[in-house]
């Protein structure tokens, strides 16, 4: 059995990192692993979770997605930022069922350039502020 490598090249726009305000955390983001799947459900995200999407992490199997102040699974509980945008498809539209991503957990944050989505998914609340006890918001 052989091993078929593929390279595939792909564009798509800049992310704005305009919701940080500092350097501070930079260096600290822990490694996750998003379940895109949690993603993909009617939030309005079309080819790519922007940064700055507030996340949470499902108790079981540890992966991450939107946080959800309703939610059951874990994401009812702040943890962070997504740093970087990522990808919910490649180039010839299939979906990814999980990516890599750093989540960005201290620093300061200016809160009015967070995406804004329509739900509550993904989008910082009140409860979520006070669960982020090493990020400062200012407007």
């Amino acid at each position: 059995m052989g091993i078929s490598l593929q390279v595939t090249t792909d564009s798509w726009g800049v992310d704005s990192k305009g919701w940080l305000l500092s350097r501070k955390g930079f260096d600290t983001c822990r490694s996750i692993t998003l379940n895109l799947a949690l993603f993909t459900t009617g939030l309005g995200f079309a080819d790519y979770i922007p940064s700055g999407t507030v996340l949470g992490q499902v108790t079981t199997g540890g992966l991450y997605g939107p946080y959800n102040g309703a939610a059951s699974d874990g994401r009812q509980t702040a943890r962070g930022h997504l740093f970087d945008a990522v990808r919910l498809t490649d180039a010839s539209g299939d979906v990814f069922t999980v990516a890599g991503a750093a989540l960005f957990w201290e620093g300061i944050v200016r809160r009015d350039k967070l995406p804004v989505f329509s739900g509550s998914e993904g989008e910082l609340d009140a409860a979520a502020e006070v669960e982020l006890p090493f990020i400062r918001y200012e407007r």
